[in-house]
């Protein structure tokens, strides 16, 4: 079983009936293979269509893989309401419920926790943003910039989203491994306050192991 986030660039974010936005492109990351953008809905270069996109991404659906994404309710739902494919849920994990669990008062975007975390910067994220001021797209302190990204050409884009793939697989491989721990770390304690005979800890202790 692969790994494999993905991520949707799409138009801007509205409410139902108008939710889930429309795609217009979909970058895709196999554990160990190049990770690459499908651009089909963007002013200028696009690399594929609608179609192909919706064909490719549901044979790597039918395989046996284990699907990540940041924020997965939103690119879920492109999935089944856009691509009208059946997504595996089952299979599913969301690097942002995971950041979550580790901090519940913490950072929970992906390029904040990703420069935190993996020591990324968001050069991509800033191209974009450069482009779509540069173009009068919008203006330098539009702090919406983010609801024109489908305005910008695919090969602009692209790059800010195989980013984004990157990011979530980075972080969802460190995540993992901390909430494994975190959750051994409580069975042990758990068990030794539990069951063992004269080696029981208080409730106070127990939580000091968990730190």
């Amino acid at each position: 079983m692969s790994l494999v986030a993905f991520d949707f660039e799409s138009e801007a974010i509205d409410t139902r009936p108008n939710y889930p936005p429309i795609p217009v492109g979909l970058a895709v990351y196999v554990d160990g293979e190049q990770p690459y953008y499908m651009a089909w809905g963007h002013p200028t270069a696009n690399n594929c269509t609608f179609d192909h996109a919706r064909r490719k991404f549901a044979s790597i659906l039918q395989q046996d893989h284990q699907f990540i994404a940041h924020n997965l309710p939103f690119d879920a739902a492109i999935v089944e309401e856009r691509f009208e494919l059946s997504f595996p849920w089952y299979n599913a994990n969301d690097s942002m419920l995971q950041a979550f669990l580790l901090n519940p008062f913490g950072e929970l975007s992906l390029k904040p926790l990703a420069e935190f975390y993996l020591g990324e910067a968001p050069t991509e994220r800033d191209a974009v943003r450069d482009w779509l001021v540069a173009n009068g797209v919008c203006r330098a302190l539009d702090k919406s910039w983010g609801a024109h990204i489908s305005k910008a050409p695919g090969d602009v884009v692209g790059p800010y989203a195989i980013g984004d793939v990157r990011k979530t697989m980075g972080l969802y491989k460190l995540f993992k491994d901390k909430i494994d721990q975190r959750s051994s770390k409580f069975h042990e304690a758990s068990r030794r306050y539990t069951y063992t005979p004269g080696e029981d800890m208080s409730p106070e202790e127990a939580a000091r192991t968990l730190r």
